[in-house]
């Protein structure tokens, strides 16, 4: 088996490299021969063609699947090697976006050696949102996030970030980092996983420019880097990206069947919303209307979220998200409209202006606090 792997690996190399520039390493081969070797001697058998497609995600993701699609690639060479079945059984992982990143985080699939950590790829920090909601509870997990703002850049504020990810790696915690470019070099060890053991802990080397700090590595410490897809396919160095576990992560992504064709209706009639109802002969020509427009802070995946947050918020199955279709897709648009501009309410007019203006409390910060307290005393208490 390993020498189809080895071809298949070489093929993606080269068409990766050919397409952008290089993205995948060694460092990703041999990760991929670890996680199945700790599937084989699991099962004491010959791995699964679902074992095989979660190792291969796992290892090589990251790129866009117009750019690249690995598990076509392998798949052609294994196909004397191992049966293709997408039937899954109990020994089989998951295969979905979540179920990867879970894994990854939990450390699943690597017997005894160490799961990497993981670089996740956006469209937009919107992804925070999805670490929080969909993968884990964030009470045991530190967010630090960097700007180009002269004094983040100083040492001494680099000294503090570096001791706040030796605080979490100490006692177990996961730690987000996010735009944090000036400090991965200093991680290279940890992002190495290049502990040595002593009296049963291991340690590892922290590195501020010449200086070196030794630090104890909880046996929980998961790191997760979360960066922009553009940055990262345009300025992160090589060697970085090659130490990570890589998952491009959005929100649609993360969708069921239902939630994704809920978002669809929810953006269609955003959009509608949003478009411009005066008469034509009144419109700028120049000036086409965006959705942006209508609703302040909208992104791509602003409806998505929305859906993603009612059904997680009530827990609802894929069959309760089916019968109560009418229901979310009315929550939907009513949080949509927390965040509509007045004129874009009053252009429409309708039940949304009623909503708007009576179920809703756009007058004042003091009177939108009380009300959302009303709802949900504990999260909003300040």
């Amino acid at each position: 088996m390993i020498e189809p792997l080895a071809l298949s690996y070489t093929m993606l190399f080269d068409q990766a490299s050919k397409e952008m520039r290089e993205f995948f390493g060694l460092r990703d081969f041999y990760s991929l021969l670890k996680m199945l070797y700790g599937f084989v001697l699991k099962s004491r058998s010959k791995p699964t063609w679902l074992q095989l497609k979660h190792c291969i995600l796992r290892n090589f993701g990251g790129l866009p699947e117009e750019v690249i699609q690995p598990v076509d690639i392998f798949s052609r060479n294994l196909v004397e090697v191992v049966t293709k079945n997408e039937k899954k059984t109990e020994s089989d992982p998951e295969c979905s976006p979540t179920g990867m990143i879970k894994a990854c985080l939990d450390g699943s699939g690597q017997a005894d050696s160490e799961s990497r950590y993981l670089l996740l790829l956006t469209e937009n920090y919107g992804a925070l949102t999805i670490l929080q909601q969909k993968i884990f509870s964030m009470h045991s997990a530190e967010v630090i996030f960097g700007s180009s703002f002269p004094s983040d850049q100083e040492y001494t504020q680099v000294c503090r970030n570096i001791n706040r990810i030796k605080v979490c790696m100490e006692t177990g915690s996961t730690v987000i980092l996010l735009n944090l470019e000036n400090l991965y070099e200093s991680l290279y060890d940890a992002l190495n996983q290049y502990y040595f053991e002593c009296w049963g802990e291991r340690y590892v080397d922290l590195g501020l420019g010449t200086h070196r700090v030794k630090c104890r590595v909880h046996r929980k410490f998961r790191l997760v880097v979360v960066a922009e897809k553009q940055v990262v396919y345009d300025r992160f160095p090589i060697p970085l990206i090659n130490r990570l576990e890589k998952h491009f992560l959005s929100m649609n992504t993360m969708l069921t069947m239902e939630q994704a064709d809920l978002t669809e209706e929810l953006t269609e009639w955003a959009e509608n919303y949003a478009a411009d109802k005066s008469p034509p002969r009144l419109r700028h020509k120049k000036e086409e209307k965006r959705i942006g427009d209508a609703f302040m802070g909208y992104h791509a995946d602003t409806c998505a979220a929305i859906i993603h947050h009612i059904c997680e918020k009530r827990k609802l199955t894929e069959l309760a998200i089916e019968q109560e279709r009418d229901q979310i897709l009315k929550e939907g648009k009513s949080t949509l409209l927390w965040c509509a501009t007045p004129a874009a309410v009053s252009q429409n007019g309708g039940d949304e202006m009623d909503i708007y203006s009576k179920q809703q409390q756009h007058e004042s910060l003091k009177d939108y606090l009380y009300e959302r307290m009303k709802i949900d005393p504990n999260q909003y208490l300040l």
